[in-house]
């Protein structure tokens, strides 16, 4: 067998749900048809259920939408005994030994836990499995600014209560598209490793999602890593001429800079549903900050599709890295601090 291989953003589960919702499928011949197969290689994904974007969660309530997302996923599971949703470290255990491929659940952005302000709602997503929260995306929300917030101020009040709540039971805090003061605010306030899921080094693409050395060396220092993103816009700064091999320097970057241990992959290949909604959004608001950003080609050539991940993986060894390094960047470095979280007191 290969080594194993893990991811750390994936939002393919929006179209296992949207067939559903649609009247396309049922669950289990959508999840077939758009999630099992691309899994065949890949033993650990983050899995998206919900967050902030209406495509996220498919109807006018965050949080009502991100639980039958969730359903759906449970749902689709029950004939699936080769997965597991990774709520514990016996599970984690499973996905190491290959007895299972294991789904790490995560939203993006905080709306579907926003309306409580006692933290039930995080509670209860826990208890469903939730082990990560991307607290922003692009506007503002209860916890603070994202990236599109013309403001660009930090969290809130609630916002550093949600982070240190989260430290506490067992979630990883996620800085992929938080306004740069909402980034240092997450950093200060968590106790449990920082990741960026979806970004990559400002260093080698100056774009506004892309993390400088100096937050790329503070996240280092709360254990956490970054997932790097084939979003041509982000790889390089002319999105036509991005390239495997420029996305490839992002990784060389950051491990000169904070070491392997702090690099992965989180591919953040858009979904035909998620896609086909932002076109029609930025068509609606053809201003929007977010959509100036995020418009830009889908993916790179010979990076289409998470399928793909192993041999781009495998290219990293020709850049100078031990096996020892590539293997961190497959699958040890994510193993490492989802581990962590898991270890955490819990409810």
């Amino acid at each position: 067998m290969g080594r194993l291989l893990a991811n750390l953003h994936d939002d393919r589960g929006f179209d296992v749900s949207f067939d559903v919702e649609q009247g396309v499928s049922d669950v289990h011949e959508s999840f077939e048809r758009h999630y099992a197969w691309r899994m065949e290689e890949l033993d650990l994904q983050f899995y998206t259920v919900g967050g902030d974007a209406p495509a996220f969660y498919g109807e006018p309530d965050p949080l009502i939408g991100t639980l039958r997302r969730l359903n759906h996923l449970y749902e689709a599971l029950q004939r699936r005994e080769d997965f597991v949703i990774v709520s514990s470290v016996a599970d984690l255990d499973r996905v190491v030994r290959r007895e299972v491929k294991g789904l790490v659940l995560t939203i993006e952005g905080g709306a579907p836990i926003e309306s409580s302000r006692d933290f039930s709602l995080l509670h209860s997503m826990y208890r469903l499995g939730l082990r990560s929260v991307n607290l922003l995306w692009f506007p503002a929300n209860a916890f603070g600014d994202g990236l599109g917030e013309p403001r660009q101020a930090g969290l809130t009040g609630f916002g550093r209560e949600l982070v240190r709540e989260m430290s506490r039971i067992g979630l990883l805090p996620d800085v992929s598209q938080c306004s740069e003061q909402s980034f240092w605010d997450i950093v200060e306030e968590s106790t449990v490793p920082v990741i960026a899921s979806h970004s990559n080094a400002h260093a080698c693409c100056a774009h506004p999602r892309n993390l400088d050395d100096s937050m790329l060396r503070a996240l280092a220092e709360t254990g956490g890593l970054v997932g790097l993103n084939g979003f041509g816009a982000m790889v390089n700064e002319d999105p036509s001429q991005a390239s495997v091999d420029d996305l490839l320097d992002h990784a060389v970057h950051i491990i000169s800079t904070v070491g392997a241990d702090h690099v992965t992959f989180g591919l953040n290949i858009i979904p035909e549903a998620v896609n086909n909604a932002r076109l029609t959004r930025a068509n609606q608001h053809k201003h929007s900050s977010h959509e100036r950003t995020e418009r830009v080609s889908q993916h790179l050539d010979g990076l289409e599709d998470v399928t793909r991940l192993g041999s781009v993986i495998e290219r990293l060894k020709s850049r100078g890295l031990t096996e020892d390094d590539v293997h961190k960047v497959a699958f040890g470095n994510i193993e490492r601090v989802v581990r962590k979280v898991l270890e955490c007191d819990g409810i």
